[in-house]
């Protein structure tokens, strides 16, 4: 008998195949998507960080204003746990072709940052050359390439490959320069004997104790903070040294000079004695920087794209499953509830509880392992590969390194089991306590009542026999109301949350530039730089409207129990004229009495009109009062007017910098103000708002494949919810659906009388879906928000238009497959089952 029960398990399976696999499916999905967002953040920064690994990306790169000696290398390499190699850089411009490369050493006996070959192989003569992959569009194997620069040896090298660098992933950006346009186009690879410099120009390090940390994780960026102070200890008296060092070549030269000029003074030796005078006088001690691997081109856009995804995988995801969970809830116990004169049969003839149980666990069990498994899988490896190759589109990084987010998995897995086997056994309990005698007689109708519709006279006499119908049967059944409105309105606010989380991460630049920020570019100087010179080349230029001279500063904001956080602060001389350059949207204006801070910042560390900050300007603090709190959505920054900052730093500030006005540009005309700015040798580099704006927007393109797998699936969702809804709905009204059948009804009023209903549930579905929609977008804005960057609440028309017309597409589909089913019953048979 149990062999016979156990058959009949799997024939319900079998004759509830269509309602078996549509809760198979909404397990999958809300599996699949939960466990594959979830994992594609750590995915993305697992494959940079095998990248990185497999190349032996150094930690950090010392760069210094006056290169590095024998002597710089032998203090570091007393720093315990690190790894220290010197090479040579430096910035070349090609005038004929206005491209700039970055050209660094190669050594083939060098640990740290390995590169990969694209195509040939790597440089063995100091005349062979490897240059950036993304070159190959303009160069090729074999072609010549020449550098004319006193700092190379030779003037014409030989290309034998190309290849990829762990110091540059972006494929589109490989940072600034200061030749040229400013910007940089490719890097180049030379060995380290074509380069004439008498010192090295860079320093990679690398640490024993970052080697087993990710990359992207918290704990390697406070550990290398760390390292980093331990490497400005260990230099901290090097630039005084090197200044020393220096006066005394200059020294040295100066009396050889002398030594020329007192045995026969040729006017050569007197322009030279000069010329070693005045270069002494221009020395000032060297600047030592340090950088980590999040100031490489792209390296920490790579990692923010990473939290982006990771951030909207925390609410979107999360609300797909739980609408996929409470509709496999309501399945399966709509389930047990149709089969209760079959639990009675079977409680008479002597099964025990358990045993009539085993059939509904089988099948809740099945279909969440299935469901479970299939999602999992297709969630870790497709789903993540998926998101991987769209969002590292502009990356070289081109292996995926899949992860099993166990978390995810689990949660997934307890949940969908509990969804499907809770809702079972919660059903089962109500059924099993009733007699055998009960459960074989089908439940009482419901009684019908009037409806509150009913009352409304003026109304109700207007309706026609099937909609007076439709009415009564909603407000009858209104857990079945319910569910309905509830599945679609949470399918059509994922449609929407999607679009309008593209809508949102898009007007980035938009809210910005124009509303915001209204310069085109903004012109940094050199520390003595001279600003009227400046100002007068950006005269000379007929494209350029006007410029505004203001001190920028990066300073760093501390607040007690929380991390330090940079801002860029720039003070204006003139209130009057910055006002045309910077929209300061705040109830206050900038004056005298305090400063402006922009929302991220306020938002951030709590900070309003009224409250005071502490900043770190260079080594000196500074208490700040802010007047006021101004809308920004790129950076974080403080104005001050120049009055406030002599006040509270007891100096008067030095101008450093330009924002400049001008007409509409092409990218062409940028790079050559840009260069001709940079040959004024008082620049140090040129920013233009068009460049932000692209980078802005290429970097939000890179999540438009995520949102748009989002949509996707939510309306593969929606599609599923609608059909098995509707599914449950037929199955349970079978009896009622043959009586008006055999009444006379055709076939097509037979599917309206039901599609009447999923249509009014549909339109109450898309209204509170458009209310979820909106709200689960601004709670996913919320966690997506980065340090530096606000993402504003913007959904466009098009957007709810278009949640709602798939949604009604959906139940357009759905009705016509309802329809082939309804033209299929067999009225007698059905008619008969109550009997």
């Amino acid at each position: 008998m149990k062999k016979t029960y156990l058959k009949a398990s799997f024939r319900e399976i079998a004759r509830t195949k269509g309602q078996f696999m549509a809760i198979v499916l909404i397990i999958m999905l809300g599996a699949m998507l939960f466990v594959g967002v979830k994992a594609g953040g750590p995915v993305l920064q697992n494959s940079a960080n095998r990248e990185v690994l497999k190349q032996n990306l150094s930690d950090v790169q010392i760069v210094s204003t006056a290169g590095f000696t024998n002597k710089d290398l032998k203090v570091l390499k007393k720093v315990k746990g690190a790894s220290v190699e010197a090479g040579y850089q430096l910035f070349y411009n090609d005038p004929q072709k206005n491209e700039v490369f970055h050209l660094l050493s190669y050594n083939a006996k060098a640990q740290q940052n390995k590169l990969s070959v694209t195509a040939g192989r790597l440089p063995r003569t100091n005349k062979e050359i490897v240059l950036d992959d993304q070159a190959k569009k303009d160069y090729h194997l074999g072609d010549q390439f020449k550098i004319k620069s006193t700092q190379i040896n030779n003037h014409q090298f030989k290309i034998v490959g190309f290849v990829k660098s762990p110091l540059f992933i972006n494929n589109e950006e490989k940072g600034y320069a200061n030749v040229g346009k400013g910007q940089v186009d490719y890097f180049a690879y030379l060995s380290e004997s074509a380069f004439s410099t008498p010192v090295k120009s860079l320093i990679q390090v690398s640490f024993a104790d970052l080697k087993n940390k990710s990359t992207y994780s918290e704990s390697y960026k406070k550990a290398v903070k760390k390292d980093i102070a331990r490497l400005k200890k260990t230099l901290k008296n090097r630039p005084q040294e090197r200044l020393n060092e220096l006066l005394r070549q200059f020294d040295e030269q100066l009396s050889e000079a002398q030594i020329k000029l007192q045995k026969q003074p040729p006017t050569k030796d007197v322009v030279q004695e000069k010329e070693i005078q005045s270069k002494k006088k221009a020395i000032v001690k060297p600047v030592y920087t340090y950088q980590d691997r999040f100031d490489n081109p792209g390296f920490a856009e790579y990692g923010n794209l990473a939290d982006r995804i990771a951030a909207i995988a925390n609410v979107f995801p999360v609300f797909f499953f739980f609408i996929a969970a409470l509709i496999t809830f309501t399945t399966m116990t709509r389930m047990v509830e149709n089969n209760r004169r079959e639990i009675g049969v079977i409680k008479a003839l002597g099964y025990r509880k358990s045993e009539i149980s085993f059939k509904y666990l089988i099948y809740t069990i099945l279909a969440s392992i299935i469901g479970v498994t299939v999602g999992i899988l297709i969630g870790t490896y497709i789903l993540t590969a998926i998101i991987f190759v769209l969002c590292s589109e502009r990356y070289s990084i081109r292996h995926v390194a899949f992860v099993f987010d166990w978390p995810s998995i689990t949660i997934a897995a307890v949940v969908f089991f509990l969804a499907a086997v809770g809702a079972a056994m919660i059903a089962l309990t109500s059924e099993l306590r009733e007699k055998p005698a009960t459960l074989m007689v089908p439940k009482s109708p419901k009684p019908g009542k009037r409806i509150l519709l009913e009352r409304i006279t003026i109304i109700w006499s207007r309706l026609s026999f099937n909609h007076k119908l439709t009415m009564r049967n909603i407000f009858r059944y209104k857990s079945r109301m319910i569910m309905a409105v509830i599945g679609i309105s949470g399918c059509t606010g994922l449609l929407l949350a999607g679009t309008g989380l593209k809508d949102s991460l898009s007007s980035v630049s938009a809210k910005q530039f124009g509303p915001i920020t209204n310069y085109q570019a903004l012109v940094i100087l050199k520390p003595n730089g001279n600003v009227r010179t400046v100002q007068n080349e950006l005269k000379a230029n007929p494209k350029v409207k006007s410029s505004f001279a203001l001190t920028t500063k990066t300073v760093t904001l501390h607040q007690p129990d929380k991390t330090n956080q940079d801002l860029t602060m720039q003070v204006v001389p003139n209130k009057d004229s910055f006002k045309h350059y910077i929209h300061l949207l705040s109830t206050k204006k900038l004056n005298d009495q305090g400063a402006i801070i922009t929302s991220k910042i306020a938002e951030d560390f709590h900070l309003k009109a009224g409250s005071e900050i502490q900043l770190t300007d260079q080594g000196q603090k500074l208490k700040v009062h802010i007047a006021g709190v101004a809308e920004n959505y790129l950076g974080n920054y403080i104005y001050l007017s120049s009055n406030y900052y002599q006040k509270i730093a007891l100096k008067e500030p030095k101008v450093n910098s330009l924002m400049v006005k001008t007409d509409k540009m092409s990218t062409n005309l940028n790079d050559r103000l840009a260069q001709k700015l940079l040959a004024t040798k008082e620049v140090v580099s040129t920013s233009f708002t068009a460049q932000e704006i692209k980078k802005q927007n290429d970097s939000i393109s890179n999540l438009n494949a995520v949102v748009l797998i989002f949509v996707l699936l939510s309306g593969l969702l929606d599609f599923i919810v609608l059909y098995n809804l509707t599914n449950i709905n037929i199955s349970e009204r079978m009896r009622e659906l043959s009586t008006i059948k055999v009444l006379g009804f055709y076939d097509n009023e037979v599917t309206m009388y039901v599609a009447r209903e999923n249509i009014i549930f549909t339109i109450f579905g898309i209204v509170f879906g458009w209310g979820i929609g909106y709200e689960l977008t601004n709670f996913i804005l919320q966690q997506a928000a980065m340090e530096n960057v606000v993402f504003p609440l913007v959904i466009k028309p098009f957007s709810y238009v278009l949640a709602a017309v798939l949604t009604i597409v959906f139940t357009l589909a759905v009705t016509i497959i309802t329809h082939v089913k309804l033209r299929s019953i067999d009225m007698v048979e059905a008619l008969k089952a109550g009997e």
